[in-house]
């Protein structure tokens, strides 16, 4: 059976290139193709030219956070999970804490992918 993540497009935006690699790693392992972004403007410029299934994102950067990011995903319906402290509008939204438990994480996105193509 086929894994929902399988050939999906999934943003990274991690500060920690470690993580991020880590991210990716596990993400290939069930078959989806992960794209990393190097700063918020890479990660906007990314979202306006490729069709993303899944966004994981590191919400407070060293050069502001993803609020605004957020909320372009959310306009274009692509479901996210925030992997550090978030503001309060994004309560709604999946949060894992650091240390990242990698099988968590995708549980979660394969969950919010199911949901939001279903």
């Amino acid at each position: 059976m086929e894994r929902p993540l399988t050939g999906r497009l999934v943003l990274i935006l991690e500060e920690e290139a470690i993580i991020a690699f880590d991210i990716a790693d596990a993400l290939q392992k069930v078959g989806a193709e992960p794209i990393l972004a190097s700063s918020l403007q890479d990660a906007f410029s990314l979202i306006e030219s490729m069709s993303f299934s899944a966004a994981v994102l590191d919400y407070t950067m060293r050069h502001g956070n993803c609020a605004a990011l957020c909320e372009r995903l959310s306009a274009r319906g692509i479901p996210f999970v925030i992997t550090s402290g978030m503001d309060g509008q994004y309560l709604a939204v999946r949060h894992l804490r650091k240390p990242l438990d990698t099988a968590g994480l995708i549980k979660t996105l394969e969950e919010l992918v199911e949901r939001s193509s279903g």
